[in-house]
């Protein structure tokens, strides 16, 4: 949830899914805290006139102009795992306040990296797009130390950005998995000729479910049936089957 962009403002608190990873929580406790709205953060002025926030049966529980002391926070338990075999490669693709749990998994792989220099990794890949590379790559820096680390082991491993606004045709992260398709390929293929049925490496997927991880699959798809000379409709049957064995995760939202 975003108060500047005035999402979900509309629907009582206890309907509204504000993740951790956005910057409601910091804006509102830089609200109760300072007693006045930084122009800095999500909760502005504007944001201060949206209706009041109600209870679950309808109450008003307190206005935006004076925050509540305390919010209700939902927590659901995420599926993803990293596999078990280091040597299996992964495919991460998550765009926006989807690289929260990519962020993890990249620097669980670093970790082992350092730990293990003379242990090589399956590939890692990164899949990350936001709008603007100015203001929204906000790992960058340390995204690069990680992989830096996670390289000396999985040469190819590597992170590949999308940044929508910065050009004047968009483009997103199923556009980078079709540009990167030979790589994203060879990564799926586990050091294999052909893949002959339901690739052995993992792919997550995580972010916005109505379009990005549709695009994404359909990617995906067409990748593998130009690459294996198979039938789209093959390519989708292999891909289900991933799911199946928990292999192509999704922790999606719309």
């Amino acid at each position: 949830y975003d108060a500047q962009t005035e999402l979900a403002s509309h629907l009582p608190l206890g309907a509204r899914r504000c993740g951790v990873a956005t910057n409601y929580l910091l804006a509102a406790t830089d609200k109760l805290n300072s007693g006045s709205p930084d122009p800095e953060v999500s909760l502005t002025a504007d944001a201060l006139k949206q209706p009041p926030i109600f209870d679950s049966k309808g109450q008003v529980i307190r206005s935006y102009a004076v925050l509540p002391p305390t919010l209700p926070v939902f927590i659901r338990r995420s599926t993803f795992r990293l596999p078990a075999d280091v040597t299996t490669p992964i495919i991460m693709v998550g765009p926006g306040t989807g690289l929260a749990p990519m962020r993890a998994f990249v620097q669980e792989r670093a970790l082992l990296a350092r730990e293990n220099p003379d242990k090589n990794q399956g590939t890692s890949l990164l899949f990350f797009g936001a709008r603007t590379e100015a203001h929204d790559y906000t790992y960058r820096e340390e995204l690069a130390t990680l992989f830096g680390d996670i390289q000396k082991v999985a040469p190819e491993s590597r992170v590949i950005t999308a940044f929508s606004r910065d050009q004047q045709q968009k483009i997103y992260v199923q556009h980078r998995l079709a540009e990167n398709a030979d790589l994203v390929y060879r990564t799926l293929l586990c050091g294999k000729d052909k893949l002959n049925g339901p690739p052995r490496a993992h792919i997550y997927v995580c972010g916005d479910a109505k379009m990005m991880a549709k695009d994404v699959a359909r990617a995906l798809v067409t990748l593998i049936s130009e690459r294996e000379g198979v039938s789209e409709d093959t390519a989708s049957k292999w891909v289900s089957e991933m799911r199946r064995l928990s292999r192509y995760q999704e922790d999606v939202w719309s």
